[in-house]
């Protein structure tokens, strides 16, 4: 129980109230060498205060970045040289919980930059065909219903298509059996002139 009356502890608090604002340096301090003598304490004080409040976290790296972006990017920059592993881990971690978020956020992207992904492909497929190829081969081969419910979309969103390709397999096939076709009278008209020419010299 406390020795001390209401009127006195408020008194108590007004004084060391205005005896910090009349002594900041002494404070900094105070608080600098209780800080760096409790390091363990300060951590876990802050790791549980910032689990419990994620959102005010989060305002307050907002604002400190907004106000000095070039600071943080070069520590940020330097902290990403000097431990590649630990980043790399980090990010994959990151990516692996937040799948749906990254999907979404790609999707987004590439939707509002559909001219510079088309570009980007397009210079990618030119540079790797064969990478790209043994890459659409592959996932064919490993999802044959996806793919089966794919062209089934496409065939129902583009009839006309459709038509006009099948008009065209129509026609190489036709062409196809022409081909085949004169080829067996071609044959057939060599050797029968063969034949003739041999009764001739008879």
């Amino acid at each position: 129980m406390s020795v001390y009356t209401e009127e006195q502890k408020a008194r108590r608090r007004a004084r060391r109230a205005a005896w910090r604002k009349a002594n900041p340096e002494k404070v900094k301090a105070w608080n600098a060498a209780w800080r760096k003598a409790n390091a363990e304490k300060v951590k876990a004080w802050n790791a549980a205060w910032q689990k419990a409040n994620p959102e005010k976290v989060k305002a307050r790296m907002a604002a400190y970045y907004k106000a000095n972006p070039e600071k943080v990017n070069a520590r940020s920059a330097a902290y990403r040289k000097a431990n590649p592993e630990k980043v790399k881990a980090r990010m994959a971690a990151w990516y692996k919980a937040n799948a749906e978020k990254v999907k979404a956020r790609d999707a987004a992207w590439r939707k509002a930059n559909a001219e510079k992904v088309k570009a980007q492909m397009a210079a990618y497929y030119k540079a790797n065909p064969e990478k790209v190829k043994a890459r659409i081969a592959a996932w064919q081969k490993a999802n044959p219903e996806k793919v089966k419910a794919r062209m089934a979309a496409w065939r129902k969103a583009n009839p006309e298509k459709v038509k006009a390709r099948s008009r065209r397999t129509r026609q190489h096939a036709h062409l196809c059996e022409l081909q085949t076709t004169i080829a067996a009278i071609q044959k057939v008209a060599a050797t029968a002139q063969k034949q003739i020419s041999a009764q001739i010299q008879k």
